[in-house]
């Protein structure tokens, strides 16, 4: 069974930036401390991947990529769960994204358009919001949800 895992290793990066350019995503910050990068691996390859990225109190989803053969089989939702988990447990009470081509599948699991005068004064400040992504990028929220035992 594949597993998502954080990705510590040179090798996988540059495997994450290799699948990120292929779909004209931003790679340019990929080596910033503060962006931790989760992979989804079959037999030593990386074919889906993503990241989140710490600004303050706020989470900022990061480049979900699938590589085009392996699309369809669930691995981006994969993903996504893992990563909406992993900002629950930093703390985040809601999940923020920039994109310019996946807005209706993010619609499609819960993330709602915000616009860019009202988004958090770290997401405003990040490089991702005010340099790397294009202005027509729609940016996009989640209100995670707590579950309690």
């Amino acid at each position: 069974m594949m597993q998502v895992e954080v990705v510590r290793e040179h090798e996988k990066r540059a495997q994450i930036r290799g699948l990120l350019q292929a779909e004209g995503l931003v790679v340019a910050d990929l080596d910033e401390a503060a962006l931790t990068l989760w992979a989804l691996q079959e037999q030593g390859q990386v074919i889906a991947a993503a990241g989140l990225e710490a600004l303050a109190d706020v989470q900022l989803l990061r480049s979900l990529v699938v590589g085009d053969h392996w699309r369809g089989r669930g691995f981006a939702v994969m993903l996504l769960a893992v990563l909406e988990e992993q900002a629950r447990q930093r703390g985040a009470r809601e999940l923020w994204l920039l994109t310019s081509s996946a807005e209706g599948y993010f619609r499609r699991h819960g993330y709602r358009p915000v616009l860019r005068d009202r988004v958090p004064a770290a997401l405003a400040a990040s490089r991702q919001f005010a340099s790397l992504c294009p202005a027509s990028a729609v940016c996009m929220c989640k209100t995670l949800t707590f579950e309690t035992n």
